[in-house]
C-alpha cells in the first residue's frame, strides 16, 4: 500500500501542472479513507481502507497500441504523420518547455491515448521524473518496458532524456510499419529497412496522390523512417534531441503545404489495395475486400463501387449488388466485392475491374435514397464535392483457399434466417420458398416452395431450427398466422396449424424443454409444447401493439423478453401470462436480445438507435445511434460459461456491419457487403463466424480473421 501511495502521489504531482494538447489532462482525483471491518490473518479487525483514483479526460479512441497497422492496412499517411508529430510535440513540451524537465521513462503505444479526433496524448506518468539538469543519472529502480529501453539502461542503469528518445524511435517505427516494424528493422540493415518500408508506402500513396504531392509525401515518409532509426542509435550521444526532431518534421510540412494547396479536398482519402484478388473456386461465389480510409477530421466520405465494364453485370456481378457506404471522419471501412458463381474464371480478367468513386460531404446515404447514383453522376459531371475515382484491377487465380468472408446469393427477398447449432446448415426463408444451405461447401442442399391455398398472404415471415433428441425439425411462421412444422432432413412438412390471428413475426426455442415461443402482430405471445402435439400451454398478453421479437434468456431459460411496436420491451416468466417488467422505450422496438445477465439490448424501428438497459434499475444506460432503421442488433456470446464480455453486432444506416466493443461501445471495424438492408444475425459457434442475413444474400464472416482483436483466442 505504501508503494501504491507513493506511485499515486507521484503521478498526481507530475500531471497537475501539465497543460499541453498532446499531454493527457488531469481533471480530478479521489483519495478517501474509510474505517471497515476486514479479514486479516484469519481474524476480523477494523482497518483503514483507502480508495484512490485519478480522473483523466475521456479518450474516445483508446490507446495507440490498438491502432497500429503495417504499411498496407489501416490509417493513411496523413493520419500517421499527425500522430508522430503530436507525440513529438508532447515530448518536446516535457523535455524543453517545463521547468524542471520531465523524463517520461515509459513511452510506448499503450501509454499514448487518442481522443475523438485521433489527436495523440502522452499518458501514464507514474514512472516519470523531474530533473533539474539534463545530464545523465543512474538508478536501481525498475522503470520502462522491455523492448522500449536503450542499451545504456539495460547494461548500466543510466537514465537521461535520451532514454525517451530511444523509446520514441520504437514508437515511430511501429506507427509507420506496424506492430512488427521494430523487430523487422532489427533483422536487416538500416538502408534496406528504409528502402523496403518507403517503397511499400510509395506504392500505397499512389492511390491518393500524384505529382508534387506524391513526391512530398514520399519524402516525408523517408525522413520519418530515418528520424526513427537515428533515435535507436546505441550511443545515446548520437541520438537527436526532441527539439531537433520537431524542427526536421516542421520542415517537411512546408513542402507538404506547397504541394497540397490545390488538392486539399482529395488527398485525405485512401483506397487500398488497388487490386482485387479473386481466389477462384468453380461454382462458388468469390469475395475479396478493399478498404477506404477517411483521414479528415470533419467530413464524411460517400463511396460507390461500380463495375468498370457494363458486360460485367449480370454475368459476373449480381444486378442487385450495390456496393455503397458512408465512411465517417478518421475511420476506415471495408467493402466486399462478390463475383457470382462461375464454372471457369473469365479469360480476360479486365472485365472484373471495378471503379471506386468517392465524394465529400455531410449528406448521408439514407437521405438520398434513389438519388444516390444521381448525386454521384452530378458530382462527376460538375467535378464537384471533391469527386474522385480509383480503378481496382482484378486478378483471378485458381485456388482452394477460403477468404475472410463468404457470400451465399440465393435470390432476392430473404425474409428470415437461422443457423443449425451442430450442422453446417443455414435455413433461409425467402418470400415463398425455403432453402437449406451448407455454408462450408456453399451449396444448396434442399429447397421447398411454400404454397398456400388458404391465403395469398401466406409468405415466409420467420424460420427457426428445433433440435430434438429423436428428430430434427424446423418451423416456419407465415404472414397469415400459420405455423408450418418441417423435417430438417427432408424438408417434408409434418404439421400445419393456425397459431395467431395475424403474421407470426418471431420464434424462440427453449434450450432444454420441448417449448417454442411464437410472437405475432396480433399482440400475443404463445408457448407451445411440441412433445404434446404442439398444444398451446400458455398465452401471454400485455402488449398493445404488434410483437416484433421474442428471445429466451440464455442465463435463465424460464424467463424471456419481447419487443413491440407499442414502444415497450417486456420481461416475462414462462409460468405466468403477465409480464414481470416493462421497459418504456421512446419509439417502436424492432428487436431485443440479452446483453449479459443483468442487461438487454434493444433496437428501434424508425430512429436507428440501439439501447442498453439495466434490468435491475429498468433504466437505459447507453445509446448507440446512427444505425439502420429498422435497427438490427445482435449479441455474440462467445464464452457464455465465463465472465468474458459479450460483443454487439450492429448494422449502420448505410447497411455497414460493425462489431461494437462492449466496454467503449466503439465500432471496432465496419464492413459493407453490398447486399442491401440487414435483416438478422446469427453466431456460428463452431467456426467462430457470424452469419449476416441481407435482403439479397447471406454473408458468412470469419470473426478471428476480420476482427482479430475483439475475440479471445480459441481455448
Amino acid at each position: 500500500a505504501g508503494h501504491d501511495d507513493v506511485q499515486f502521489e507521484k503521478e498526481f504531482y507530475n500531471l497537475v501542472n501539465l497543460k499541453h494538447q498532446n499531454i493527457v489532462r488531469l481533471v480530478g482525483y479521489c483519495h478517501e479513507t474509510r474505517r471497515e471491518y476486514l479479514s486479516c490473518n484469519g481474524a476480523m479487525v477494523f482497518a483503514d481502507a483507502i480508495k484512490k483514483a485519478l480522473c483523466f479526460e475521456f479518450m474516445e479512441n483508446g490507446s495507440l497500441k490498438d491502432c497500429l497497422f503495417d504499411e498496407f492496412n489501416g490509417h493513411g499517411w496523413r493520419m500517421r504523420y499527425a500522430m508522430i508529430k503530436g507525440i513529438c510535440n508532447g515530448l518536446k513540451y516535457l523535455h524543453e518547455e517545463v521547468e524542471p524537465p520531465i523524463f517520461h521513462l515509459d513511452l510506448k503505444p499503450a501509454n499514448i491515448l487518442l481522443d475523438q479526433n485521433m489527436i495523440p496524448k502522452i499518458a501514464d506518468f507514474g514512472l516519470s521524473r523531474f530533473f533539474k539538469e539534463e545530464k545523465s543519472h543512474s538508478t536501481n529502480s525498475p522503470i520502462g518496458t522491455r523492448g522500449y529501453l536503450p542499451p545504456e539502461f539495460i547494461h548500466h542503469r543510466i537514465i537521461s532524456n535520451k532514454l525517451d528518445i530511444f523509446s520514441l524511435g520504437v514508437v515511430v517505427i511501429k506507427i509507420i510499419a506496424g506492430p512488427e516494424g521494430y523487430s523487422r528493422s532489427a533483422e536487416t540493415t538500416s538502408d534496406q529497412f528504409t528502402k523496403t518500408v518507403h517503397d511499400n508506402w510509395r506504392d500505397r500513396l499512389q492511390s491518393t496522390a500524384s505529382g508534387d504531392l506524391l513526391e512530398s509525401y514520399s519524402e516525408q515518409v523517408k525522413i520519418c523512417i530515418k528520424i526513427a532509426l537515428s533515435c535507436l542509435e546505441a550511443d545515446r550521444r548520437k541520438r537527436p534531441t526532441i527539439g531537433d526532431i520537431v524542427n526536421i518534421l516542421t520542415e517537411t510540412e512546408t513542402l507538404d503545404k506547397m504541394s497540397t494547396c490545390m488538392v486539399d479536398d482529395t488527398n485525405l482519402i485512401d483506397v487500398h489495395p488497388l487490386q482485387l484478388h479473386f481466389s477462384f473456386r468453380p461454382n462458388k461465389c468469390i469475395s475479396c475486400l478493399f478498404h477506404v480510409t477517411n483521414n479528415m477530421n470533419d467530413q464524411h466520405v460517400l463511396v460507390r463501387c461500380v463495375p468498370k465494364h457494363e458486360e460485367a453485370t449480370p454475368r459476373y456481378y449480381a444486378c442487385r449488388s450495390r456496393i455503397t457506404g458512408v465512411v465517417p471522419p478518421r475511420s476506415t471501412h471495408t467493402f466486399v466485392v462478390t463475383m457470382v458463381e462461375q464454372e471457369q474464371p473469365p479469360a480476360i480478367t479486365d472485365v472484373l475491374d471495378m471503379v471506386v468513386e468517392t465524394i465529400l460531404g455531410e449528406v448521408k446515404l439514407p437521405s438520398l435514397g434513389d438519388l444516390y447514383d444521381t448525386h454521384f453522376e452530378n458530382a462527376r459531371k460538375e467535378n464537384s464535392c471533391g469527386f474522385r475515382e480509383v480503378t481496382l484491377k482484378a486478378v483471378c487465380a485458381t485456388t482452394s483457399k477460403t477468404t475472410t468472408s463468404e457470400v451465399l446469393i440465393g435470390g432476392d427477398g430473404l425474409r428470415s434466417m437461422d443457423v443449425h447449432p451442430t450442422e453446417p446448415w443455414i435455413l433461409a426463408g425467402y418470400f415463398r420458398r425455403l432453402v437449406i444451405w451448407n455454408y462450408k461447401t456453399q451449396t444448396k442442399m434442399m429447397e421447398h416452395s411454400l404454397i398456400s391455398v388458404i391465403s395469398p398472404i401466406a409468405f415466409v415471415s420467420t424460420v427457426k431450427f428445433i433440435i430434438k433428441s429423436t428428430e430434427q425439425l424446423f418451423v416456419v411462421g407465415d404472414g397469415d398466422g400459420y405455423v408450418h412444422v418441417h423435417d430438417s432432413m427432408t424438408m417434408k412438412i409434418l404439421k400445419k396449424f393456425k397459431a395467431h390471428g395475424r403474421r407470426v413475426r418471431s420464434f424462440a426455442v427453449h434450450p432444454t424443454r420441448p417449448f417454442v415461443l411464437s410472437a405475432s402482430w396480433d399482440k400475443l405471445i404463445k408457448l407451445w409444447d411440441y412433445d404434446k402435439g404442439w398444444s398451446c400451454i400458455r398465452t401471454f398478453t400485455g402488449h398493445s401493439g404488434p410483437v416484433t421479437r421474442v428471445k429466451f434468456n440464455p442465463h435463465d431459460a424460464n424467463t424471456f423478453a419481447t419487443a413491440s411496436s407499442d414502444r415497450t420491451v417486456k420481461i416475462w416468466s414462462i409460468s405466468s401470462p403477465i409480464h414481470v417488467t416493462s421497459l418504456n422505450c421512446e419509439d417502436e422496438q424492432a428487436c431485443v436480445d440479452y446483453y449479459h445477465t443483468t442487461a438487454t439490448v434493444t433496437g428501434s424501428y424508425s430512429h436507428g438507435t440501439a439501447r442498453i438497459w439495466d434490468l435491475r434499475t429498468q433504466t437505459c444506460i447507453r445509446e448507440i445511434k446512427g444505425l439502420q432503421s429498422p435497427c438490427q442488433v445482435g449479441v455474440i456470446d462467445c464464452h457464455p460459461e465465463s465472465d468474458r464480455p459479450t460483443l454487439l453486432i450492429t448494422a449502420s444506416e448505410d447497411n455497414g456491419v460493425s462489431l461494437v466493443d462492449s466496454t467503449t461501445y466503439r465500432s471496432e471495424r465496419t464492413i459493407h457487403f453490398g447486399l442491401g438492408g440487414v435483416l438478422c444475425f446469427a453466431y456460428i459457434k463452431g467456426v467462430r463466424s457470424v452469419a449476416i442475413g441481407h435482403e439479397h444474400g447471406i454473408a458468412i464472416l470469419e470473426i478471428d480473421r476480420f476482427f482479430p482483436k475483439v475475440l479471445p483466442p480459441v481455448r
